[in-house]
């Protein structure tokens, strides 16, 4: 996927800074996003938000089971990127030399 970017010498392998940086950002805004997700479902699902805030569009695909499956898979994304931006901080931490963006 990197093969343009040779140019650049922060991209030039797979264990440059530019790789892992942009491997974290991703990995931490995927975190990011799911944890607005998780929150506004469990608002949902509690009742201090309604489902009407979809914009009335999809209310009526929205119900009980797509709400469960959607916090489900929001909550499995949550600990998937948390355990694999741990494990990264970790090993760029303890020891950086093996660090890579694979």
């Amino acid at each position: 996927a990197f093969e343009k970017w040779n140019a650049y010498p922060q991209f030039c392998n797979d264990k440059t800074f530019g790789r892992v940086a942009l491997i974290a950002c991703l990995l931490a805004s995927t975190l990011g996003v799911h944890l607005v997700l998780c929150l506004h479902l469990m608002l949902v699902r509690v009742g201090i938000l309604d489902v009407r805030l979809l914009n009335g569009r999809l209310e009526q695909w929205v119900g009980e089971d797509v709400i469960q499956l959607a916090l489900q898979w929001s909550v499995y994304v949550i600990v998937l990127c948390t355990f694999h931006l741990g494990e990264f901080f970790m090993t760029a931490v303890c020891n950086p030399s093996v660090t890579s963006a694979d």
